[in-house]
C-alpha cells in the first residue's frame, strides 16, 4: 500500500490539519464586499469617537481620519476571513490522501450512482476531472462505466498531486505502467475547446480567489461538457453557496443560448433554490457514510461526509420521464406515518405525511425505506396531507 511507507502519527496528525482547513474553508472575500464593510466600520468608529473641529487645524483633521482609517483596516483583518490557496506540496498530498480521499470517494460515488441507475443509456467514451487531485473521479468513472471510457483527462496545479495520482495507478511502484493507460495529466485547463462526455469538478472550486475567476472556470467547464457536467463541494453553507452560484450560472446561460440544459439532480427544477427564499441559513446537502483510510489493523467506526452537489445535463428535460420530489433532510419516522421532507417540482420545499391507512401500504414502505437525498417517487399533489413549508427549526439530529 502506498502509504504504507509514510509515518503513522505524522499521517495522523497531518490529516487532522486538512480536515480541519477543508472543512472550515470559505470562498475569499470579494474586495467590494471587503470595501463596504470597511466604510461601515469607519463610520462606527467616527460614531464613537467623533471628531472635534473646533479650533482643530487641516494637519489633525487630516491625523485623525489617518487613524480611523488604520483603525477600522487593522479590526477589519482580524473579523474578515482570511482566505488562501491550499498548497500541496509533497507531504500535504499524502496527508490529503490519507485524511480526505475515503470521504470524497463515498460522496463521489454517491453522486456518480445518480447517473448510472437513472440513465442507463449513458455509455462515456471520455471523462475530465478539474481540481483532480490523487485521482479520485479516474477511479470511480472507471469503476462505472470503464467498458466505454477510452481517454481520462485531469487537471490538477499541483505537480506532486499529479505524481502521487500517477503513483497509485502504478500501484505504488514508478516502473509499471497505469492500469489506466489513457490517462492524460496536466496542470492548467487546456486552451482547446475540446468536449468530454462527463466533465467533474469536485472540491476544486473553493480554491478559486475570486467569485468571477469561479465563474469562469464553470463556463469553461460547461463549454467542455458534452453530456453531464458535475459539481460537488463540502455541505456547508459556503460549499452549498459555490454549488448554487455555479447551478445559477449555467441556467442563466443556458437562457441566454440555444443550447438547452437541465438540472439532473439533486433538483428536480430550474427555479431558484428553495433554500435561498426559507432564509433559515441552511444549506441544501446530503449525507454518506465512510469508513476512514487506516494503515493498522483496528476497527474504524462509520464517519458521516456531507456534501453539496449539482449534476446538469445538456438538453431539455424528458416531459414523458419521471421527475420526482428529492428528500432533502432525514426521513422523520413516526407512530405509523413517516414525514418526508421535500424539494418539489414546482421549485418549492413541502412536507407530506405518508400513513398506511390513506396512502396505501406500498407508498407507506417505499416512504419508510426511502433515505435523506433518495428521489420519492409519488406525486406530492395526490398525496399531500398538508403544505408547509420544510420547518428549519429541526434538531441537528433531524436534520
Amino acid at each position: 500500500m502506498i502509504l504504507r511507507d509514510r509515518n503513522l502519527p505524522d499521517l495522523e496528525e497531518g490529516s487532522k490539519r486538512i480536515g480541519h482547513i477543508v472543512n472550515s474553508r470559505k470562498p475569499p472575500v470579494e474586495p467590494s464586499d471587503a470595501r463596504q464593510k470597511r466604510k461601515q466600520l469607519e463610520n462606527e468608529i467616527k460614531e464613537k469617537f467623533p471628531f472635534v473641529d473646533e479650533g482643530s487645524t487641516q494637519e489633525e483633521q487630516t491625523l485623525y481620519n489617518s487613524k480611523v482609517a488604520s483603525l477600522s483596516k487593522n479590526t477589519l483583518s482580524k473579523r474578515l476571513y482570511q482566505w488562501k490557496p491550499l498548497t500541496m506540496d509533497d507531504k500535504t498530498s499524502y496527508y490529503y490522501l490519507f485524511g480526505r480521499t475515503a470521504a470524497e470517494y463515498a460522496a463521489l460515488r454517491r453522486v456518480f450512482h445518480e447517473i448510472l441507475v437513472r440513465d442507463r443509456l449513458f455509455s462515456p467514451k471520455s471523462v475530465f476531472d478539474f481540481g483532480s487531485g490523487v485521482g479520485t473521479v479516474s477511479w470511480l468513472s472507471h469503476e462505472f462505466w470503464g467498458k466505454s471510457l477510452k481517454e481520462y483527462f485531469t487537471v490538477d496545479i499541483s505537480s506532486e498531486m499529479n505524481n502521487l495520482a500517477r503513483l497509485i495507478l502504478q500501484n505504488n511502484n514508478e516502473n509499471k505502467e497505469p492500469y489506466l493507460k489513457t490517462l492524460y495529466q496536466r496542470q492548467f485547463l487546456p486552451a482547446t475547446p475540446r468536449a468530454y462526455d462527463l466533465v467533474v469538478s469536485a472540491y476544486s472550486l473553493m480554491d478559486i480567489d475570486s467569485l468571477k475567476s469561479r465563474l469562469d472556470i464553470v463556463r469553461n467547464l460547461w463549454s467542455k461538457t458534452k453530456d453531464y457536467l458535475i459539481i460537488v463541494e463540502k455541505g456547508s453553507n459556503a460549499g452549498y453557496q459555490i454549488v448554487e452560484e455555479a447551478r445559477a450560472y449555467i441556467i442563466q446561460m443556458s437562457q441566454q443560448s440555444p443550447e438547452l440544459c437541465h438540472v439532473f439532480a439533486p433538483c428536480p427544477h430550474e427555479e431558484p433554490c428553495p433554500r435561498l427564499r426559507d432564509e433559515s441559513g441552511t444549506p441544501c446537502n446530503f449525507s454518506v457514510k465512510y469508513f476512514p483510510i487506516t494503515i493498522e489493523e483496528k476497527h474504524q467506526e462509520p464517519q458521516t461526509e456531507l456534501f453539496s452537489y449539482l449534476i446538469v445535463k445538456k438538453g431539455k428535460r424528458d416531459v414523458n420521464s419521471e421527475n420526482w420530489p428529492r428528500i432533502v433532510r432525514q426521513v422523520l419516522h413516526r407512530h405509523k406515518h413517516v414525514i418526508c421532507r421535500l424539494c418539489v417540482p414546482s421549485g418549492n420545499l413541502e412536507e407530506i405525511i405518508l400513513t398506511a391507512a390513506k396512502h396505501g401500504k406500498d407508498v407507506y414502505k417505499c416512504g419508510k425505506k426511502c433515505s435523506w437525498g433518495d428521489n420519492l417517487p409519488v406525486s406530492v399533489e395526490n398525496h399531500r396531507e398538508k403544505e408547509e413549508v420544510v420547518p428549519d427549526d429541526q434538531s441537528p439530529t433531524d436534520r
